[in-house]
């Protein structure tokens, strides 16, 4: 079985990101949403937390970690604009970088 990650937005009426089960057979099962995660159009995961866009008005990075239990939040960081659309994380895990969004070209965020 492997997991797919669908993000949702709140503004459509969506309630986090969504973990898809597809199973050997082909067969897709929709999980809960994990409410942690709005507007997540896009993420990466490093070091065991996972980084994902917050596309909205007032843009931020949500930082989650898996548990046992589930994901719980770690961090929101604004990213000083909209919409943004991107983040990847360099080979040490240490920067996260930040798309274009509509007020802000592009940014860097250094990870403690």
């Amino acid at each position: 079985m492997r997991t797919l990650w669908l993000g949702t937005y709140e503004k459509s009426g969506g309630r986090g990101l969504v973990p898809l089960e597809i199973a050997n057979d082909g067969r897709i099962t929709a999980g809960e949403p994990i409410t942690a995660a709005p507007n997540a159009s896009f993420g990466v995961r490093g070091d065991g937390l996972a980084y994902l866009v917050d596309e909205q008005d007032e843009g931020a990075i949500s930082v989650l970690r898996e548990t046992g239990e589930g994901w719980e939040a770690v961090a929101r960081v604004p990213t000083g604009g909209s919409a943004p659309c991107y983040v990847a994380l360099d080979r040490d895990g240490r920067l996260a970088m930040r798309g274009p969004g509509t007020t802000v070209p592009g940014a860097c965020f250094v990870l403690a």
